[in-house]
């Protein structure tokens, strides 16, 4: 009877040993980073350098493609357009030319719409990263890292994915980087944030924010937006978000209007979507808004829908009305469906305006034959858009 209270004992011991050490490891994955200490603080006292940027006069952008991520000089822009609007025949026809020259960017982009296509096709991708990576395309190297690919890796590129990617890819970015390569920067830090948990962190994030708004590359300052949208409570067993303040949502609107100015399609739609009832000047958005119809596409339509809907209200005048069911139109189109319209007389419904008449439909149609030629596409996804298997910047 005694042994058998030892071994009881023992056993209890071990248990609780177990519990307090799995709890302990626990706490140190869920322990705040310095990068979380950080982002608990306001952003008017945090963002001092950047703040100050938005007290210079800013106007409009004449040019459509300034925040755009490839440019339309650049051979690949066509089929980064294609990719977004999921257009992927389209994109393939368009890099395999490309590859075939032995254009190693244009093989990571044919190789990142190929492998995920379906169960049988994880090799061809595979291989087209291989080739990429190997010709220096530090993404196409991580692509094939079971670290930041972990899911594809396992289910469709096996054969092909190495730890030994993870060190070559973020060796070129640091390279890139050191050589003053924002972007590569900006991405070396992405993929090296869990890694890092210094307080120091932070501080090389917003030094490359900074740098990347003087070259118009607008990702870093999305994601720093992102990062205060998610924050989270600092206890280790308590990380739900700590809602931000209409003041804190200010100070982010006004760092969101740089980019929009240079006419970011992004950091519009994040504007349209979760600051309108903060920004201090509504009319220059809706400028904004105005001067980008031509730019945007169906993952987009929200911001038309409510500029329409807006001016209406302003205005009193339906030809808004019609406008934007004129887009709505277009978007169909493209899908080969009716869901944009639907979803359009939903949202003037929804506002309480009586809706779209059989004729205001038919004026609809003219415009629609009028404009859907005359779209400015600008490129808006880049390579590190599917890091970590998810959008990097949340969008």
């Amino acid at each position: 009877m005694i042994k058998v209270k030892k071994i009881v004992k023992y056993v209890l011991i071990i248990s609780l040993t177990a519990v307090l050490a799995m709890g302990g490891y626990i706490t140190y994955v869920r322990f705040p980073t310095g990068t979380d200490f950080e982002l608990t603080n306001p952003p008017a006292e945090r963002l001092e350098e950047l703040i100050a940027l938005t007290n210079h006069e800013r106007t409009i952008n004449p040019n459509l493609y300034a925040a755009s991520t490839f440019q339309p000089n650049d051979p690949l822009f066509n089929a980064i357009i294609a990719i977004q609007q999921s257009r992927w025949h389209d994109a393939r026809e368009l890099l395999k030319p490309l590859v075939e020259k032995g254009d190693a960017n244009a093989m990571f982009w044919l190789a990142d719409i190929t492998y995920r296509s379906s169960a049988f096709s994880g090799w061809e991708g595979a291989e087209l990263f291989e080739k990429s990576a190997k010709l220096g395309n530090p993404y196409a190297a991580l692509k094939l890292s079971p670290k930041f690919n972990p899911y594809q890796c396992k289910m469709r590129m096996g054969a092909y994915c190495d730890e030994k990617w993870s060190d070559i890819g973020l060796d070129i970015l640091k390279k890139k980087a050191e050589n003053g390569d924002v972007k590569s920067a900006y991405s070396y830090l992405l993929y090296t944030r869990f890694d890092d948990k210094s307080f120091d962190y932070f501080d090389q994030f917003l030094d490359v924010v900074k740098q990347s708004i003087e070259i118009k590359y607008y990702r870093p300052l999305r994601h720093l937006v992102y990062m205060y949208q998610q924050r989270e409570n600092l206890n280790p067993y308590n990380r739900n978000i700590i809602p931000l303040k209409d003041e804190d949502r200010k100070v982010l609107a006004k760092l969101l209007m740089i980019a929009a100015s240079d006419n970011d399609i992004l950091s519009i739609y994040l504007l349209n979507n979760e600051y309108m009832d903060v920004l201090p000047y509504q009319n220059d958005f809706d400028n904004l808004a105005k001067n980008n119809l031509s730019s945007l596409d169906r993952n987009h339509y929200l911001i038309i829908y409510n500029y329409s809907i807006r001016l209406f209200k302003q205005k009193d005048d339906r030809s808004y009305l019609i406008n934007g069911y004129a887009y709505a139109l277009l978007f169909d189109n493209w899908e080969n469906s009716s869901r944009n319209k639907s979803i359009y007389e939903r949202e003037i419904k929804d506002a309480g305006i009586v809706p779209l008449s059989t004729s205001e439909k038919e004026s609809a149609e003219i415009v629609y034959n009028n404009f859907s030629d005359s779209n400015h596409f600008s490129a808006y996804i880049d390579e590190v858009r599917d890091a970590w298997e998810t959008p990097l910047d949340g969008y």
